[in-house]
């Protein structure tokens, strides 16, 4: 299926008139070729450091939330 020889009539099964210039084409491309592999590694830094961020905040809201239940209950 993915010989290609083959991929006009692979491909044509999705795109109608998928010719052999068609599948000489970038069709389906990963994020680092369509982007570059420096653009990629930034793009995972920053949605790691998303998550930590968020992560750190949820973490610090829930302990903080914890000690002031504390604090409450031994004021009554």
């Amino acid at each position: 299926m993915i010989n290609p020889a083959n991929l006009p009539q692979t491909c044509g099964k999705c795109h109608a008139n998928a010719a052999k210039k068609f599948v000489t084409g970038p069709i389906h491309l990963t994020i680092e070729e369509r982007e570059g592999k420096i653009i990629a590694v930034i793009r995972s830094f920053y949605l790691a450091l998303i998550g930590l961020v968020i992560g750190g905040m949820v973490v610090h809201n829930g302990l903080d939330f914890i000690r002031k239940s504390k604090y409450a209950l031994r004021r009554k």
